[in-house]
């Protein structure tokens, strides 16, 4: 699967660099392939948004591996948008 960015939720499965500008982010859930895969989420300036590591799978559309990451203050952009490190999985984006 390629990352996708239509829409209102996003799908991303591959590390890049997405967006350069401002952008408004209300909640993240990643779906890690295995135990101890690694997500890394920055700004265009490598401050980190989130950094987590998969206590569990969530393959096979398990909930109980799900990590969630809800943003405190929704209103306030951050400078861009870079999924640093994906070992494996899907992450969704909620933007807005």
């Amino acid at each position: 699967m390629a990352n996708s960015t239509a829409g209102k939720v996003w799908a991303l499965d591959t590390a890049a660099t997405l967006i350069t500008g401002p952008v408004y982010i209300s909640r993240m859930d990643w779906h890690p392939n295995a135990a101890d895969n690694d997500l890394v989420v920055s700004d265009n300036l490598a401050h980190s948004i989130w950094t987590v590591r998969a206590v569990s799978t969530s393959a096979n559309h398990e909930s109980s591996g799900i990590e969630t990451w809800e943003n405190p203050d929704p209103g306030h952009p951050f400078n861009g948008f870079v999924l640093t490190t994906i070992d494996g999985g899907t992450l969704y984006v909620t933007i807005g």
